[in-house]
């Protein structure tokens, strides 16, 4: 995940998403609840912008599930089509879009160059509207291309038919 620190702050009905490191993120959800911004008591005001939403759960993140391998292995040379991922939850998480990232790099569609050897990361980052985010990582390595075990042709290989015996007996 990628943290940018230069982008402006993010405020209550901002829908743009926000990335944050696993650490950051951790650290953000500890004080959130060392603040008593957890779950409101039904019927209670949000505090500071925090509260509960149409589209998430306060304090659950979004799960993200990698569809297929994870830790594909395809060969030089070969098409790889990615499987993507699905958010699994929570309930109110599930129409949410996953963003794409390919070796950090944000893209639309993940197209693989598998004309060389070398191992990919797929990022599937998803964020709810309270700004939870959660991260899936697939690593897709690509292996040289195996030839087959070719017995090189040598002058000195031999080989002897089957030896067959005939006895003719004659009467005298």
């Amino acid at each position: 995940m990628r943290s940018d620190s230069s982008s402006p702050s993010h405020g209550p009905g901002d829908q743009s998403p926000v990335y944050v490191t696993k650490a950051q993120l951790a650290a953000l959800l500890s004080q959130s609840a060392a603040a008593g911004l957890a779950n409101p008591a039904p019927g209670s005001s949000p505090q500071s912008g925090f509260g509960t939403s149409a589209t998430s759960s306060p304090n659950t993140p979004p799960v993200i599930s990698i569809n297929g391998e994870n830790r594909a292995i395809v060969h030089v040379g070969d098409t790889y089509a990615d499987l993507g991922a699905t958010i699994t939850g929570p309930q109110a998480d599930l129409n949410l879009g996953v963003h794409l990232f390919l070796n950090g790099s944000p893209v639309d569609a993940i197209q693989l160059d598998t004309t060389a050897a070398a191992t990919d990361t797929i990022d599937y980052v998803a964020t709810d509207s309270a700004g939870l985010t959660s991260t899936s990582t697939r690593t897709v390595i690509i292996q040289p291309a195996q030839s087959p075990s070719i017995v090189p042709f040598s002058e000195s290989a031999t080989s002897s038919p089957d030896t067959v015996t005939s006895t003719t007996t004659t009467a005298q």
